[in-house]
């Protein structure tokens, strides 16, 4: 019976982001329930109240190619901590704006901010997420935000009770907590070996292949046994262990006192 290799963990820098993914989820359910209703209070009809809400996808969509480009020249990181802060700021700024055409532009910047941090976290889950655990990545991520939108509007509906203004405020903090969660604790918990590790753990397990003082498996272990050969418990040792700059050669210096390092004498030629 073959034995099953042993389960990948969930890297810690992926559940900072499946945290801010909830957090941000909730946030943006808070507003959803409101925005139509604070858009009719400056007195114009149901389809301005529509472009307001369109306005944010559009933004989204039309600047979507330039944000990709930014993450590739400063990374993933800034540029999702700066796209919180800008959707952060622009929902602040809606909950103080005097008019509707206010209300619209601002609404546009909290899409281009969206645009920033969506495109971000899609390469933070790829980048981070173990190659033996994507799925189960996406899955936990996916469901974080989900969770969160079905958590924000009856959230919102509540705060919506204290003046319509109140949710895009409770947003903004929502945005900001979640930028400050992302910027201090992501890249703080050593993926990269967090990774290693497990792949060392799977591949080179002493249940599987044999324990490190009694070397590898015989040559006569039979190949459906569930035990590889000799060369490729090598390998996957090898493998698994961090790629590291090999160390400089030193040349070796001949002592002085060895008779080879003394410099030879020419003979006399008095002699």
């Amino acid at each position: 019976m073959p034995r099953t290799s042993a389960r990948v963990p969930v890297p810690r820098d992926v559940w900072v982001m499946v945290a801010a993914a909830f957090v941000i989820a909730v946030g943006f359910g808070l507003v959803s329930p409101v925005l139509p209703q604070l858009a009719t209070s400056f007195g114009v009809g149901a389809t301005a109240a529509s472009v307001i809400v369109s306005a944010f996808a559009l933004a989204r969509l039309t600047l979507a190619p330039a944000a990709g480009s930014l993450v590739d020249r400063l990374g993933e990181r800034p540029v999702y901590v700066t796209g919180l802060l800008l959707v952060a700021a622009s929902s602040a700024a809606c909950a103080f704006a005097p008019d509707y055409w206010t209300l619209l532009a601002v609404r546009g910047l909290g899409g281009i901010g969206s645009t920033m941090f969506t495109i971000s976290a899609s390469g933070l889950i790829v980048r981070l997420a173990p190659p033996d655990a994507r799925g189960r990545v996406s899955g936990l991520y996916a469901s974080s935000f989900l969770l969160g939108s079905i958590t924000g509007p009856v959230l919102g509906g509540l705060l919506a009770g204290f003046g319509l203004r109140v949710p895009f405020l409770a947003y903004a903090a929502a945005l900001v907590v979640a930028a400050a969660v992302v910027h201090l604790l992501l890249g703080r918990g050593g993926t990269a070996r967090t990774t290693a590790r497990a792949r060392r753990r799977r591949c080179c397990s002493p249940r599987r292949w044999g324990s490190p003082r009694t070397g590898p498996p015989s040559a006569r272990t039979s190949p459906t046994g569930g035990r590889p050969s000799a060369s490729a418990w090598r390998s996957c040792r090898s493998s698994s262990r961090p790629h590291s700059a090999p160390a400089p050669r030193r040349r070796a210096s001949r002592s002085r006192s060895s008779p080879s390092a003394r410099p030879r004498r020419s003979p006399s030629r008095d002699a």
